[in-house]
């Protein structure tokens, strides 16, 4: 039997969420939307500090601009493609140099000192680097922009889709709580924008795992007139407020994608966590064209950080998102 196709995004939207400030976008029967971020401060398990998005334990979602499921199962960018065993450990290496890049980022050192919980693999995985994430939000709009628009990565532009189907994808709290916690990442507010006003969480799979498989869907078919009025809700004038230009995390990101060459503390790090030896490790990189280097593969001058910390005195480490102290217990 084949599946109910909604007639467009704002019913599918209805699916999820009857009384959704969204439809009004639809129906337009009251004023205009506003999107505010607002975000929960909580202690973690592990002592740190996240800023959560308060509407963070009931439903997240996930938006796919076609019917995927068809054609491919649903896996983090990490597992696609038939990898070989060289190319996930490649990406991995890749992660753990983002990472000891951006601990020597401003804003990172800042968070770090101000006890926040930090997601390096979220933020490698929000910047485009292969990860074993896959993009999750509590808030339905973000899901349903990224179901109905189209990425071209050379201009690092979305647009809105013309024609076919969409699909949005809910994973419930409940099947939070059944499953292992420690494979959900919550994520929320970091040093560097776009978790932030993507609501952001994540959920870590293994390689045989399909996310299809642990959550409920529904299609639509795309239309570019109530396509456009997403669009409206985050695009203006050419800005997107979902993926706000940063230019000096997205230059280190784009560094590493294109680059033949990986760090050798991150050699280091990959081998000790994985008990590899770190030979053969090597000999696999030389055999896939890539080489070890003693620095670190990328630096930011220190004209770029006195330019981030002026930045960072102007407009707050952490922008214009409103934070809020709530208290949780966690059971033993």
């Amino acid at each position: 039997m084949s599946p109910k196709i909604y007639s467009d995004i704002f019913e599918a939207i209805r699916h999820f969420e009857s009384n959704s400030p969204l439809l009004n976008l639809k129906s337009k029967r009251l004023g205009y939307i506003r999107r505010k971020l607002s975000f929960n401060l909580m202690q973690m398990p592990n002592g740190k500090m996240s800023a959560l998005p308060k509407n963070m334990f009931f439903t997240f979602y996930r938006g796919e601009n076609d019917n995927y499921d068809s054609r491919y199962p649903c896996k983090p960018s990490i597992f696609r493609g038939n990898p070989t065993r060289k190319d996930v450990m490649i990406n991995r290496l890749k992660i753990i140099d983002f990472s000891l890049i951006l601990k020597t980022h401003p804003k990172v050192i800042f968070a770090e000192n101000d006890g926040m919980d930090i997601h390096y693999d979220a933020l490698a995985q929000h910047y485009e680097l292969k990860t074993d994430l896959l993009d999750l939000s509590s808030d339905i709009a973000v899901a349903a922009f990224f179901a109905t628009h189209i990425y071209n990565s050379e201009e690092s532009r979305f647009t809105p889709r013309t024609e076919g189907v969409g699909c949005i994808r809910s994973y419930m709290g409940q099947e939070l709580i059944a499953n292992d916690l420690n494979n959900m990442k919550l994520i929320g507010l970091q040093p560097f924008k776009r978790p932030g006003v993507q609501c952001a969480f994540g959920i870590k799979l293994d390689y045989n795992e399909d996310f299809s498989n642990m959550s409920n869907k529904v299609l639509f078919k795309q239309k570019l007139k109530y396509n456009k009025m997403i669009n409206s809700l985050f695009c203006h004038d050419d800005f997107n407020k979902l993926i706000p230009p940063e230019d000096d995390v997205s230059e280190i990101a784009k560094n590493i994608k294109k680059s033949k060459i990986v760090s050798k503390e991150a050699v280091s790090i990959y081998c000790d966590k994985n008990e590899i030896n770190k030979e053969d490790l090597i000999s696999d990189l030389s055999e896939n064209g890539y080489s070890m280097v003693d620095s670190p593969i990328y630096k930011l001058s220190r004209q770029r950080r006195r330019a981030i910390k002026r930045r960072m005195k102007k407009d707050g480490p952490y922008g214009d998102a409103e934070i809020r102290f709530r208290a949780c217990c966690y059971p033993e």
